[in-house]
């Protein structure tokens, strides 16, 4: 399942499992609820989602970007 983990602790440009050969890359849907479980120390639900891997892979920097925009762009026709 294509995803997207958009995050300040994200390095710029990121991109896991790119490769279909990278085993730690394989995620499913259960990588979403296995991650808020060890982000706040809860127990897993299921044996699915105690062996798959988490997305804390792609929050990968210690201090939180400061180079998002403050201010979206204006949109066309208004």
């Amino acid at each position: 399942v294509p995803g997207l983990v958009i995050s300040a602790y994200t390095q710029k440009g990121m991109v896991i499992g790119n490769s279909r050969d990278d085993a730690k890359a394989m995620f499913d849907h259960t990588s979403i609820l296995a991650t808020v479980e060890a982000r706040f120390g809860l127990p897993p639900l299921t044996a699915r989602d105690q062996a798959v891997n988490r997305l804390d892979v792609a929050l990968n920097l210690d201090v939180p970007r400061t180079d998002a925009p403050a201010q979206l762009p204006p949109q066309p026709g208004s």
